[in-house]
């Protein structure tokens, strides 16, 4: 597969503006000399896809993900590695945190409640 080829293979290629394309050798998020232009530097295609798309090019399912992935999983690594004590006693920092800036919440976070309206059944 040429280089050209790996980004054509890109489902939303024909409609894609993207300068700094993921699956493009020549971007600079590969070390090549390609950069964004003003409106053109978010990439629309599903990480799913990319890693797809690079692995049937020969290349590492982690050569097609956008720095805020890679990031995002360096952090869910880190947050892993802890011990479980240690993610208690964080989530209970941040839920007294969130019950100071919200009174009404009880320090719950997001997943913690069934949506509005919907009943839990934990009540008499």
């Amino acid at each position: 597969m040429g280089i050209g080829e790996v980004f054509e293979s890109c489902g939303l290629f024909a409609e894609c503006s993207c300068n700094v394309c993921p699956l493009d050798p020549a971007s600079v998020l590969h070390g090549g000399p390609r950069v964004a232009l003003d409106g053109e530097e978010r990439c629309r295609s599903r990480r799913s896809a990319r890693e797809a798309v690079a692995v049937a090019a020969g290349y590492p399912p982690t050569w097609a993900r956008l720095p805020r992935e890679v990031n995002r999983d360096k952090r869910r690594a880190a947050w892993l590695a802890l011990p479980e004590e240690e993610r208690a006693r964080r989530e209970g920092v941040l839920r007294a945190r969130l019950a100071k800036l919200n009174p009404d919440s009880g320090g719950s976070v997001a997943g913690d409640r069934a949506p509005e309206g919907q009943d839990t059944g934990d009540h008499p």
